[in-house]
């Protein structure tokens, strides 16, 4: 957050002040939230301000004389409230800041001063030297650093401030803190920087702070609280009422009250209150709710860089604070295991009920360079979630037994004065307050990410529209009563009236009350939502993307058997899970040792892959058994306790785990280290994809028919895992100690592994799983898997459960590593993200990036460019495409490499024209060629979460309204990404996704998709409802002006009240109806069909009132209306009053009964036993006061004795018009406007605004039309 420069002044004028800041472009800032469901916030200008007692002073007075007017509207404009309450100035003298974000929006955010000790990073002459030369060392010590996110440095930035003011100027912006910078003039946001290679996480943050650093810390952190603040009833009820909705209703009520309204503004009034006071309590509520769950207070030990050790409060607790972890207590904060194991239970962040193990960070890097609380989540302890176990010990000092070691092993010890303590694991804190996972998600909570709804976008322009009806009909009434020699008083009051009808107060509620019961129905039926906004886009979906494993198949696999490799050869025969204990003792090694299990209360604790594979080898674990002292192992190993695995009598061997390399979606396998008792060696165990563990291994260790036995498994929709291993004898070949072998790198460790077989494994499908996907393809809803499996199970599977259609030919697509191996590499082993720079160095052909195969029938091809067969298939023989994330990424890469490049070449001095057009051509090529392969794929394999993510925002930007549904663990970035995310958990609702469902099937994906496109087309039509009913009152009104009349006080209360108010909320109780169809509802509230009917319904209406009111004319007992006054309140009672009143009410009633629309997406009306019995009842009612009213009755609604005949024939005339009104929608409407539809969506299809995948498939590059 940052001032253009300090003493820069800007003019007091508002256009001018907006103008320069958004000038300051060159000081543009983003905010990060640091986590995938955080919205950035761009902040485009920041200007401080200071009190001023004159302006002040006045605004105080403005505020007394206009009776609290100018507070409320100010109120609404943060930019307008400040200028007029304090004075600019430099940002160090500010007590407030003025932040613009790009959207337009201000907020003001008041600075607070701390007093503190002098802080500077800038401790000794050698980092000032380091500063110009690496941020890495500077931002490296989070007990001194601030972090600028507002202000995102550049390599060789300075990383930490120096700070020597001698008050601290903080900013606490949207729950995140902020603190004063004078040499740069900017608020820097308050940062503990950890991401930095294992070995430094270890020696720099491991022995903790001392007393001088950590008061530094506790300075700029401040306490580590989740503060929810909860306001008191009152201080909420006038936040209530100060909202626009309220205040138009007190404008109301005012102008009712002085126009002598006095039944219907009390009882208006009183509703108002009611309902007010009823979101009060709801807010308060979950307000409450939401501070008790953010709350976590617990008494922790604190450890010392002296050694010694005191049990502190966890509001204490600042980043770089090493801690002892218990059992059973809820984590305070982020932080990163140093020492020890732990087992967690993360279902509130995820959703998912199992626990989760939890090991200590290594000391080397084990190939995937920094540290990263949101990658390495293996390591990383999270605010929140509740340890179920803890075990371990404080770190040893290893420095005595390492030394010889360590020049050979850079970071493989370390040195520390803090004593172990036996029995608990070490940490240290990484985050706390809002910064932790928990945090992040209570500031989404209160800082929800924005959404798009053009729906409401849409009805505020309507609701402009009906405003300048009001200003019409302001302008005739003035007029009319001018000319009736009426006074500016009375004048005024008939036109305010007017604005109070036109725009209906309890819209906003008729707005959001069917989305209301849309979510109470989905909460009977299992489906739990935290983000009502959501649900009216659950019916736009148009493409639905799901994860395979627990989502279209059942939770967790069984193992098949394995097929075991001895000698470079496959045995002959698969040996069946009954049978995997005979196979050979290298193979039942890696099964028995190559996992991350731990024991819980004399469970299995872990994946639910690896427990099934443990338990066919009959081997047993037991745990905490400590590691030195046991025979063979010399003294100096690192962990205090580990982890043993037990042989099967008669042998009982060991195998004791000493190291393990964690399983990384991105390395795609998992490596343990074991020291073997039997053998006295230490054994080295991977399992992975079969891609990845092939080309680790010896060759000569891999069979010649490799690839076609992993073919035939994967080809039937069995999953495969290769396994490896290999054995590091002590005493030879330069390894001398268990040490030594432990100080090995990850990539010096899985070289030159053994191959000694295929692990099979099955994930049948649930049973419901086809159903639901052929349901929903036929409701013209794609259909898209996106997997972490092998590219042919993926197959296998689609075809299963109808994602790829029967019959249909499938291309596979993979990386091409002919052409790109070094990208190849690198995305197999690291990260796909380096393969920017490789790309762009070699720049290979987008063509040849991929390449394509039909394992079906091998001599068919694929053409690259065009992605069409290179011969035509058989009549009625579709195609589709499936693709491997790898190759995936490495067409997105060199998409933005070429993307870059071509920039770069366009604004190159001396380009020719016809250079730069070739380029910026071959660019829109690649970028095409990425969108069809997406349009046209309906399988991806091997994707990471990350990756599952981005295709997910990739689908999006080609205009898709996509939905994911998946788990809540490895699937939050995706479920998160999506319009709308489903996560099938056991947890009641989760943060992880919108939508959480405890009915474990996908049948959820297609309730919350009928009851979406319900609660849809409900908004719609209550939208329309209210628009018509308020049109039409306002018409009645209008022609009762022009004679001197008006509606009387409790007509106006019984149409309100007794009319209109249970017919819309009957309305919104229709349910969905029970079949998915292809067609799909009106999204756009401005589209032909929505205008249509509104403004034909609202002409129909006025024809058929000014009809009633002619007919009346044309009568012979007709009496005009005597005026004895100006004020048409005093000639309620008149025929025309009577005529138009009774007239009116059967219009309100018509229209509900034409907006009643069920098939295809609601249900009968006459199923809604709500709605039902209010049509009866109101209209028996409306026909016995139209024939037969009682004296009761004529008093109460002051109506004028008509003659029975004419009566019966205005109801007559009512009945005319509701038969017209019924068969006006649905003739004109419904049916005629789909065939204008159809007839012109050749024409639209033309158009340049057309959505991007309609675009890709209009141009004959896709091979299914899902338009």
């Amino acid at each position: 957050m940052a001032s253009k420069g300090k003493g820069k002044s800007y003019d007091d004028d508002g256009d001018h002040e907006k103008s320069r800041l958004v000038e300051s472009r060159g000081w543009q800032q983003t905010l990060e939230g640091d986590t995938d469901d955080d919205p950035q916030v761009v902040v485009v200008g920041v200007q401080g301000y200071r009190s001023s007692f004159a302006r002040r002073f006045f605004f105080v007075l403005g505020c007394i004389f206009s009776a609290g007017v100018l507070y409320a509207i100010m109120r609404m404009f943060p930019r307008y409230m400040t200028v007029m309450r304090k004075s600019k100035c430099d940002l160090v003298d500010a007590d407030t800041l003025l932040i613009q974000r790009a959207d337009g929006s201000y907020d003001a955010v008041s600075v607070t001063r701390h007093s503190r000790d002098v802080v500077t990073s800038s401790s000794s002459p050698s980092s000032q030297q380091q500063q110009n030369n690496s941020v890495h060392q500077t931002r490296s010590y989070g007990s001194t650093s601030i972090s600028a996110s507002m202000s995102l440095p550049k390599p060789g930035d300075v990383g930490a401030p120096s700070l020597e003011e001698e008050n601290l100027h903080v900013v606490v912006y949207r729950c995140f803190r902020y603190v004063y910078n004078s040499a740069k003039n900017t608020f820097d946001r308050v940062k503990f920087n950890v991401e930095v290679p294992y070995p430094d996480v270890h020696t720099r943050f491991g022995r903790g702070h001392d007393s001088s650093s950590r008061l530094k810390s506790v300075n700029r952190f401040g306490a580590n609280l989740i503060d929810v603040p909860v306001k008191s009833f009152f201080a909420f009820l006038l936040n209530e009422a100060l909202h626009p909705f309220y205040l138009f209703q007190i404008f109301s009520v005012t102008i009712w009250m002085v126009d002598d309204y006095w039944i219907y503004g009390t009882a208006i009034f009183v509703s108002s209150l009611i309902s007010a006071t009823t979101n009060v309590v709801q807010l308060r509520s979950n307000a409450k709710n939401l501070q008790a769950m953010a709350v976590s207070r617990c008494n922790i030990m604190l450890l010392a860089r002296d050694g010694s050790s005191r049990l502190v409060s966890s509001e204490d607790l600042v980043p770089g604070d090493l801690v002892e972890i218990d059992e059973n207590v809820s984590l305070p904060c982020d932080m990163v295991l140093m020492s020890g194991t732990a087992v967690v239970n993360e279902s509130m962040l995820t959703g998912e009920s199992v626990p989760v193990a939890k090991s200590s960070l290594p000391f080397d890097e084990d190939g995937t360079g920094n540290y990263s609380p949101e990658a390495d989540a293996k390591y990383t302890l999270y605010s929140g979630t509740i340890v179920v176990q803890a075990r371990g010990g404080g770190i040893k000092d290893t420095s005595s037994s390492s030394s010889s070691s360590s020049s050979s092993s850079s970071g493989a010890s370390i040195t520390s004065s803090i004593a172990p303590s036996g029995n608990k694991p070490v940490a240290l804190v990484i985050r706390t307050g809002f910064d932790t996972a928990k945090g992040r998600l209570v500031r989404s909570i209160l800082h929800p990410k924005p959404t798009n709804l053009k729906f409401h976008h849409d009805s505020f322009k309507f609701i402009g529209v009906l405003f300048m009806f009001a200003l019409g009909g302001f302008v005739f009434s003035s007029y009319t009563f001018h000319k009736m020699g009426a006074g500016l008083h009375e004048i005024a009051l008939r036109s305010l009236d007017l604005i109070t009808i036109i725009i209906p107060p309890a819209l906003p509620i008729a707005l959001t009350i069917g989305v209301g019961f849309a979510i109470k129905r989905l909460k009977t039926q299992q489906i739990f939502c935290i983000s009502p906004q959501r649900v009216n886009e659950a019916g736009k979906i148009k493409m639905m993307c799901f994860d395979k494993t627990g989502t279209l198949t059942i939770e967790g696999l069984d193992v098949k058997g394995v097929r075991v490799s001895s000698s470079g050869s496959f045995y002959d025969e698969l040996l069946d899970k009954n049978h995997v204990r005979e196979s050979p003792t290298a193979l039942m090694h890696t099964l028995a040792g190559c996992h991350s299990l731990n024991i819980l209360n004399g469970e299995y604790i872990g994946e639910p892959l690896e427990i099934k594979m443990f338990e066919t080898t009959g081997w047993r674990i037991e745990d905490d058994v400590p590691v030195h002292g046991a025979p063979g192992i010399p003294e100096g190993v690192h962990q205090e306790m580990t982890t043993v695995i037990r042989a099967p009598s008669p042998s009982s061997y060991k195998l004791r785990v000493l190291k393990i390399f964690q399983f990384s979606s991105q390395l795609q396998r998992m490596t343990v280290m074991c020291y073997n008792d039997l053998n006295k060696s230490v054994e080295i165990y991977s399992k992975g994809s079969p891609e990845i563990i092939s080309s680790l291994c010896d060759p000569s260790s891999l069979p010649s028919d490799f690839e076609q036995v992993l073919s035939e498994y994967t080809a039937n929709g069995y999953r495969v895992l290769a396994l490896a291993t290999n054995t590091l004898a002590l005493g030879t070949n330069g390894h001398a100690t268990v040490h030594d072998c432990l100080a090995m790198s990850r990539d010096h460790v899985e070289d030159s592994l053994n191959f000694v077989g295929f692990l099979i494994m099955d994930n049948p499908l649930k049973p419901d799983t086809p159903n639901v996907i052929k349901m929903l393809s036929n409701a013209g809803i794609r259909n898209v898997m996106i997997t972490g499996d092998n590219l042919l199970t993926a197959v296998c599977v689609g075809k299963l459960c109808n994602i790829v259609g029967q019959g249909e030919v499938v291309f596979l697509g993979d990386l091409n590593e002919h052409h790109v191996p070094a990208s190849a590499s690198l995305i197999a082993s690291k990260s796909s993200s380096n393969l920017l720079s490789s790309a762009s160095s070699s720049s290979p052909s987008a063509y040849d990036v991929i390449t394509w195969s039909c394992p079906a029938n091998p001599t068919l091809k694929l053409n690259p460019r065009t992605l069409r067969p290179d011969r035509p298939l058989p009549e009625g023989t579709n195609y589709t495409l499936a693709i491997s994330g790898r190759a995936l990424t490495a067409l997105k890469m060199l998409h933005n490499a070429t993307n870059n490049n071509n920039n770069n070449s366009m604004n190159a001095d001396g380009a020719s024209p016809a250079s730069s057009a070739a380029a910026s051509a071959d660019n829109s090529e690649t970028g095409r060629l990425l969108h069809r392969v997406m349009v046209g794929a309906s399988v991806f394999a091997r994707v990471s979460p990350s990756q599952k993510a981005l295709l997910v925002e990739e689908y999006a930007n080609l205009g898709f309204c996509v939905g994911f549904c998946g788990d809540g663990a490895n699937d939050c970035g995706a479920l998160k990404a999506a319009r709308v995310g489903l996560s099938l958990s056991s947890a009641e609702a989760s943060i992880a996704a919108p939508f959480t469902s405890k009915f474990n099937s996908i049948f959820s994906v297609a309730t919350l998709i009928r009851e979406g496109r319900c609660a849809l087309v409900t908004s719609f039509q209550l939208f329309k409802y209210m628009a018509l009913y308020s049109l039409i009152q306002f018409s009645t009104v209008i022609m009762l002006y022009r004679i001197g009349s008006t509606l009387g006080d409790v007509q106006f209360l019984y149409i309100d009240m007794a009319l209109i108010l249970p017919l819309a909320f009957g309305l919104s109780l229709t349910g969905s109806y029970s079949e998915l169809v292809k067609k799909k509802p009106t999204s756009n509230l401005m589209s032909r069909k929505v205008l249509v009917s509104l403004i034909g319904q609202f002409l129909i209406q006025v024809l058929f009132l000014i009809g009633a009111y002619f007919f009346l004319l044309t009568r012979d007992f007709f009496v005009p209306v005597e005026r004895n006054d100006v004020n048409p309140k005093d000639n309620v009672h008149c025929m025309e009053n009577s005529t138009l009143f009774l007239f009116s009410i059967y219009q309100y009633i018509g229209v509900v009964l034409a907006f009643c629309i069920n098939k295809p997406f609601r249900r009968p009306f006459y199923t809604n036993p709500t709605l039902s019995l209010s049509l009866i009842v109101l209209i028996g009612y409306s026909i016995f006061i139209t024939l037969r009213p009682d004296p009761i009755s004529i008093q109460f609604l002051q109506l004028y004795d008509l003659p029975f005949m004419f009566r019966l024939q205005l109801l007559g005339l009512a009945g005319a018009n509701a038969i017209v009104t019924w068969l006006f929608e649905r003739i004109v409407v419904l049916m005629l406007m789909n065939v204008l539809k159809c007839s012109c969506r050749g024409k639209r299809n033309r158009e340049k605004n057309v959505k991007p995948y309609k675009r890709i498939v209009i141009e004959g590059r896709a091979m299914v039309e899902y338009a």
